[in-house]
């Protein structure tokens, strides 16, 4: 279940039976490596609510994107994507990978690092990237 999905009582509900609360209070345990993230003003809730889930590292995988930005990120390099979603779909940018991650409740890997484009630190998912 994708946890941006769910309603606010749905939350309130898996809260009450412990399932998020486990979640949030055991970064350590899930071997958060990231700082919290900051929040804007005016962000919608599942986005912090999202943003504030521990985060993953991804140290391996079978998929071609995901190895090239771990590959990157390790080199310190930069990808030529495309990145299908976003207020630009499709386009062409290039993104500086630093993190490859999983969030609880979550099935997809995510991807942190600078894009060029936006002059701006990003988080993008992977199953939406291709490389240019």
């Amino acid at each position: 279940m994708s946890f941006h999905l769910l309603t606010s009582s749905r939350r309130h509900f898996l809260r009450r039976l412990g399932l998020l609360a486990t979640v949030s209070a055991t970064p350590h345990v899930l071997g958060d490596t990231n700082a919290r993230h900051h929040h804007a003003p005016g962000e919608p809730d599942w986005l912090r609510e999202w943003n504030d889930l521990p985060r993953r590292p991804v140290r391996e995988s079978r998929d071609s994107i995901v190895t090239a930005c771990l590959q990157a990120a390790e080199r310190g390099e930069a990808l030529s994507v495309y990145y299908h979603g976003g207020t630009t779909p499709g386009r062409l940018r290039t993104f500086s990978p630093d993190l490859v991650f999983r969030v609880p409740l979550h099935e997809h890997r995510y991807v942190s690092g600078y894009c060029h484009l936006r002059h701006a630190p990003r988080i993008l998912r992977a199953d939406r990237m291709a490389l240019g």
